[in-house]
């Protein structure tokens, strides 16, 4: 089954596994860049890849990171610690089966569609505390 929405996911006891997706992705960066890259890479959810550098001026880092980490905080992370140009290509790679669970925020006491989510298991109570 393919659930295009966190609100669509059945209740827990109906669920045998969820897969996420696993996007590879290129981030081509000036040298001066690539320790923070790589720091950012080991604190979060991406795996490690490998590095190419090509000059002084510039290298590129090929990783696999779980789709859902890089929308939600990696990408403005990066944005965060880069200055100037670098070039950031994303793609599809393949469907990991994780412990996910759904996160509903209720209002009134009646879940919202739009605030709901599909997370890991191990971040749901430091995500609910933010």
């Amino acid at each position: 089954m393919f659930i295009e929405s966190p609100a669509k996911l059945p209740a827990a006891q109906y669920v045998e596994s969820v897969s996420e997706p696993i996007d590879k992705v290129q981030i081509i960066t000036p040298t001066e860049f690539t320790g923070a890259i790589m720091k950012l890479c080991e604190t979060s959810a991406a795996k490690w890849g490998t590095w190419n550098i090509w000059n002084r001026r510039g290298s590129a880092f090929i990783t696999g990171s779980l789709f859902s980490e890089i929308i939600i905080d990696f990408f403005d992370k990066l944005r965060a610690i880069r200055k100037g140009m670098h070039l950031w290509i994303m793609s599809f790679d393949c469907y990991q089966q994780d412990d996910l669970i759904k996160m509903d925020i209720l209002i009134n006491g009646m879940p919202v569609d739009a605030f709901s989510a599909i997370i890991h298991r191990e971040k749901s109570i430091p995500m609910v505390r933010k």
